[in-house]
């Protein structure tokens, strides 16, 4: 099974370069959503003078994408620029083997400690129901009972959250709105396609030609990987 993404491809026929891609929502939403690897946490690590890489671009365009494109900014940012690091002891197939392959964002989850009963009297370190913390990285350390955080909790959405979420349905999952059309450049820093951003970037390349372009139009296919046993 595979889900098709259409490109358009802006070619200069004379160098036979591709100057931009013309990308719908889908295609943007899965870009970011590599970010969620989590290859934005290798990224922050190294000094952008010395990773002046495709990821360190994609991370900059999440960064300075205006918040109107963003069908929730701050928690949409949040989630591509710190990803959930996965534990090193989980097993890399379960994370490359699965049933489905979805395009939406992740959701986040919540966890708690046990709350196993004391072990005595004066040993007084669980939680015994009177749970006051919980975490998003299931295993954290209770602060109160230093248990690891492995229940997994409820979230119950307030007003507010619910209204983004509804927008988000409405939108088709992922990040960004699909009201405009996309630039993605050949390094992945993503814009919003303007006649403006067209005209700075043709004069940024020296195109003065602009008869010698043309468009040709890519499909690009995300299989779902599946286990052998399905």
């Amino acid at each position: 099974m595979a889900s098709k993404l259409k490109l358009k491809l802006l070619v200069d026929q004379h160098s036979n370069h591709v100057l931009f891609a013309e990308a719908g929502k889908d295609v943007v939403d899965v870009l970011f959503g590599l970010l969620n690897l989590p290859l934005s946490s290798v990224a922050r690590l190294l000094s952008k003078y010395r990773m002046v890489s495709s990821i360190a671009m994609l991370c900059n365009s999440v960064e300075s994408l205006d918040d109107a494109y963003f069908i929730d900014p701050t928690e949409d940012r949040h989630v591509l620029l710190n990803p959930q690091i996965f534990s090193s002891t989980l097993p890399l197939t379960s994370l490359l083997l699965e049933n489905e392959m979805s395009l939406a964002r992740p959701t986040r989850k919540y966890h708690r400690c046990t709350g196993t009963p004391w072990r005595d009297y004066y040993d007084q370190t669980s939680c015994s129901g009177n749970f006051s913390h919980v975490t998003d990285v299931c295993g954290t350390q209770c602060p109160s009972c230093g248990q690891e955080m492995t229940v997994e909790m409820q979230f119950v959405a307030g007003e507010a959250a619910s209204k983004v979420e509804q927008g988000r349905a409405e939108a088709g999952g992922g990040y960004v709105k699909g009201v405009v059309t996309y630039m993605v450049m050949d390094d992945l820093s993503v814009m919003p396609m303007s006649t403006t951003a067209a005209i700075t970037l043709l004069n940024k390349l020296h195109i003065k030609d602009v008869s010698s372009l043309y468009e040709w139009t890519v499909e690009l296919y995300i299989y779902k990987i599946q286990s052998i046993s399905d």
